[in-house]
């Protein structure tokens, strides 16, 4: 009767021991399950970070493309408008010429 009572209560011990590990291997799972879950959501977010930096660089490179652009556009508005200056010069003097002439010519006349 004493190994029956021994094996009864070992029994209830393996049994005990059995429910404790079905126990930690559920929370092993959880816990496993959460890891995953945070390591997918780590992935999304460097997925983004990098789709970010991506879209940055790429801005950087367009900006640095249109202050290329604006740099040649006011190079170009400089030669013109020197040009413009040069041009404003030459009808000045031309202006001063044709009265010039035209004097001469009154001067002509009236001789």
């Amino acid at each position: 009767e004493s190994l029956q009572n021994d094996m009864v209560a070992s029994d209830a011990k393996n049994s005990d021991l059995s429910d404790k590990l079905h126990s930690v291997q559920l929370e092993f799972q959880r816990i496993s399950q959460l890891l995953d879950e945070e390591i997918t959501n780590h992935q999304h977010t460097k997925d983004s970070f990098n789709a970010s930096l991506e879209q940055h660089a790429q801005t950087a490179e367009t900006l640095r493309t249109t202050e290329d652009e604006l740099s040649e556009s006011k190079e170009q508005m400089s030669r013109t408008l020197a040009l413009l200056s040069s041009a404003e010069a030459r009808v000045e003097e031309l202006a001063g010429n044709a009265a010039a002439s035209a004097a001469s010519a009154d001067a002509l006349q009236q001789r």
